[in-house]
């Protein structure tokens, strides 16, 4: 559920402020796991194309927050705010992911 809600909070992001405010805005969303010592870990990422101009958020809200949480709860965030758009990625422990 937790994955479910970032996915759409980063969707509605894009729609009010990002990408997909552009018609020639674009996002990519790509998944793999990765090998840990202690297991492996899912690896989302997230970037938007074509936008335009964004600067980090100057408040946090609800929004900020649930996207902070990650994948499922644990954190594992990195947000990058570049010039050609937002780009992000989201670890979680893949073992953990499936008990979930």
């Amino acid at each position: 559920m937790s994955t479910a809600l970032l996915i759409h909070e980063m969707t509605t992001n894009a729609c009010k402020h990002g990408a997909l405010t552009a018609p020639e805005g674009k996002i990519a969303i790509t998944w793999h796991l990765e090998a840990q010592e202690t297991g492996s870990e899912l690896v989302l990422l997230w970037k938007e194309r074509d936008g335009p101009a964004i600067t980090p958020p100057s408040h946090g809200g609800f929004g900020s927050r649930l996207i902070s949480f990650g994948l499922i709860g644990t954190g594992g965030v990195f947000l990058r705010y570049e010039k050609e758009g937002l780009s992000a990625s989201f670890r979680a422990d893949a073992e953990k992911i499936m008990r979930t």
